[in-house]
C-alpha cells in the first residue's frame, strides 16, 4: 500500500466514522450514544484503522505488535464500556449489583482517565503517523 493510498483510505476512515456517527447519534438519541456510541464508533475505528495500519506497516517492513498492543487495549476498554451498559440494562436485580460496583471503582479510576485517554490519543497518532511516509 502506498503513502498516498493509506492516506486516502485513512480520509475516508474518518469521513464514513463522522457519517455513522450522526446516523447513531440522531437515530438511536444522545442517550444510548452516551452508553455505546462512542465505544461502537472507536471498534469500528480500532477494525478498521487496524487494518489499513497492518497492510501499511506490512509494505514499510516496519513491526506490527505496537499496533496490535495499542488495538487490543482500545477494543478492550471499548468491550468493557459496552457490556457494562448492556448487563445493566438487560438484567434486573444484577443491574443494582453492577451499580454499586461501578459506584465503588470509578472514583479510584476517574482522576487518572483523562491520562489513559491522553496516552492512547498519543499512542494512536503515533501509530498513523509512521505510516504516512515512505522511508
Amino acid at each position: 500500500m502506498t503513502a498516498r493510498t493509506y492516506s486516502s483510505n485513512l480520509l475516508s476512515l474518518c469521513t464514513g466514522l463522522l457519517v455513522i456517527g450522526l446516523i447513531l447519534y440522531f437515530g438511536a438519541g444522545s442517550r444510548w450514544f452516551s452508553f455505546y456510541g462512542w465505544a461502537s464508533l472507536a471498534l469500528i475505528t480500532v477494525t478498521i484503522g487496524g487494518t489499513l495500519i497492518f497492510k501499511r506497516y506490512r509494505t514499510l517492513g516496519l513491526r506490527r505488535w505496537p499496533a496490535l498492543l495499542v488495538m487490543f487495549l482500545i477494543a478492550s476498554a471499548c468491550f468493557i464500556q459496552i457490556g457494562f451498559w448492556a448487563m445493566f440494562f438487560s438484567t434486573d436485580a444484577q443491574g443494582l449489583g453492577l451499580a454499586a460496583g461501578r459506584s465503588m471503582i470509578l472514583p479510584l479510576i476517574e482522576p487518572w482517565l483523562p491520562l489513559a485517554g491522553g496516552i492512547s490519543a498519543i499512542a494512536v497518532i503515533w501509530l498513523l503517523g509512521r505510516g504516512v511516509h515512505d522511508n
